[in-house]
């Protein structure tokens, strides 16, 4: 699991969904915060995607905000009963679980793969 603040340079899917973060950031955080206020889960998930998956519930359409991913909405049971998480690495996913009040949990999907990386929240900018 990956920062994506450290790898994006370079690398132009992650630069990406950085880029498409400062657009939907507010919306992810609220879905985020309900997810764990709710007693839902403590480790939301948020999947990024080209193209259809069969995986979270749809919360942010690339076509609505043009932008270059669709977002669905998960968490960590979802991946263990779906076996994209191992049962016996939770506890590692845990560990390298990054705040979700200052990071974005993503598993962003390609045509090649699928793997996790944390996107810190944009910094509020100053109001003047």
């Amino acid at each position: 699991m990956a920062d994506a603040q450290q790898q994006n340079e370079g690398n132009p899917v992650l630069e990406a969904l950085r880029n498409d973060v400062r657009i939907y950031a507010d919306t992810i955080k609220e879905i985020a915060n309900e997810i764990m206020s709710n007693e839902i889960s403590n480790y939301p998930v948020f999947i990024a995607y080209q193209e259809d998956v069969d995986l979270g519930k749809p919360i942010i359409s690339r076509d609505l905000y043009g932008t270059n991913w669709h977002i669905n909405a998960s968490m960590l049971e979802e991946f263990v009963k779906r076996d994209i998480v191992k049962r016996e690495k939770v506890d590692e996913f845990r560990n390298v679980y990054k705040d979700p009040q200052q990071y974005i949990c993503f598993f962003v999907v390609t045509q090649q793969e699928g793997s996790f990386v944390f996107v810190p929240y944009p910094k509020e900018e100053a109001k003047q």
